[in-house]
């Protein structure tokens, strides 16, 4: 049980440290460059680009939320069979 713990949290503050990372980066391009100042569909590329990092974290957090539940439930069944960990 306390290698699923860890290997929870290294997961959760990986996922959250590659998030984090990439949204500085999209702040980054948004007030320092122009990489992001053109339009698609008569919207700006930076909006596109807010609106994908949101849909990411999203993904992520609905992945991330799945597989704890897989975990929770694997321990569960460990404890109910009586393994210790």
């Amino acid at each position: 049980m306390l290698v699923m713990a860890k290997r929870r949290r290294s997961l959760a503050l990986g996922s959250a440290g590659v998030l984090l990372a990439g949204f500085l980066g999209y702040v980054a391009l948004t007030t320092s460059t122009t990489v992001l100042s053109g339009r698609i569909a008569g919207l700006g590329t930076a909006y596109w680009a807010g609106f994908a990092i949101f849909g990411v974290i999203l993904a992520v957090a609905h992945g991330y939320a799945r597989w704890a539940r897989r975990m929770d439930a694997l321990v569960r069944a460990g404890k109910q069979r009586g393994e210790r960990g």
